[in-house]
């Protein structure tokens, strides 16, 4: 195992709210020994580095190549959403009507969702901590990666790239409930002990993050990390472990983020999963 970092670093955000801290995750990354995605990314990455709170959320000017992913991986998420996505994020994905031949910006992104929820996503440099990432929620602001996946491995990310905030997480902040489940996993993780918010990190995990639940008879997804990822859907339905939706099971239930998931948490229904955790969260 190795530890992926790419020019990750902690950000010195005068002005900002929070800083967010930037944390090394160990585990291989296919692009670990790519010294070109390497120097790239890292090229992303100052700009992500540059923004400063209330200024101007910064353009990345992506390259051919990288519009070629984003195109690519458009094309089978497309396909994959009819079958496995759930209505309210096809709603809420089709609302946001994003260019399918760019890699969209955050600072467009964020024109059509925060007039509707009052969510913004920002950047951010990669993996960030807990406290960091839900301390920003309860504000509703969404840390967003800029960088884009490794073009050779492009239908899963083992790190969460712009295709997987843009593609999994920005029709989650434009649907009014489950913005304001975003909003409650933060409110509850920033005033929790250590103890508790393991629970709660793995209670959004299995939700927003690999959530499934019934819809028309069948499993559908509305979790990020599942939506973004088009070999993750086609795993998640037909190889993965679907266990019943229990608080319990689920808080007791560790996991490991940056590979396909073999155990997954199907609910009722998707307005049943949010009436649920939202009771839970307002207990802790």
């Amino acid at each position: 195992m190795t530890v992926q970092t790419f020019g990750s670093s902690l950000p010195s955000m005068s002005g900002a709210a929070l800083s967010p801290e930037i944390i090394q995750l160990k585990f291989d990354h296919p692009a670990n020994d790519d010294v070109e995605y390497q120097r790239r990314r890292g090229l992303i990455t100052e700009v992500s580095l540059r923004y400063r709170e209330g200024e101007p959320v910064p353009r990345v000017e992506y390259t051919e190549a990288e519009d070629e992913v984003w195109r690519t991986i458009g094309q089978r998420t497309d396909a994959a959403h009819a079958r496995f996505a759930c209505q309210r994020y096809r709603d809420a994905w089709a609302e946001l009507d994003l260019d399918r031949d760019r890699v969209p910006q955050l600072a467009d992104i964020n024109a059509v969702i925060t007039p509707r929820t009052g969510f913004r996503m920002t950047p951010v440099t990669g993996f960030v901590s807990p406290r960091s990432f839900f301390g920003e929620l309860a504000r509703g602001v969404f840390l967003s990666t800029q960088y884009i996946r490794y073009a050779k491995t492009p239908l899963f990310s083992p790190d969460p790239d712009v295709i997987h905030e843009v593609i999994g997480h920005a029709p989650t902040l434009l649907d009014p409930l489950l913005a304001e489940l975003n909003r409650r996993f933060g409110r509850t993780a920033i005033r929790v002990d250590d103890a508790t918010l393991e629970e709660v990190i793995r209670m959004h995990w299995f939700t927003l993050e690999t959530g499934l639940a019934i819809e028309d008879g069948r499993p559908k997804a509305y979790g990020a990390a599942i939506l973004s990822s088009p070999q993750e859907m086609e795993h998640c339905i037909t190889r993965a472990t679907l266990r019943p939706f229990d608080i319990e099971a689920i808080c007791g239930t560790s996991f490991e983020p940056t590979v396909l998931q073999d155990q997954l948490f199907l609910s009722e229904s998707l307005d049943y999963t949010v009436a649920t955790v939202s009771a839970w969260l307002d207990t802790l």
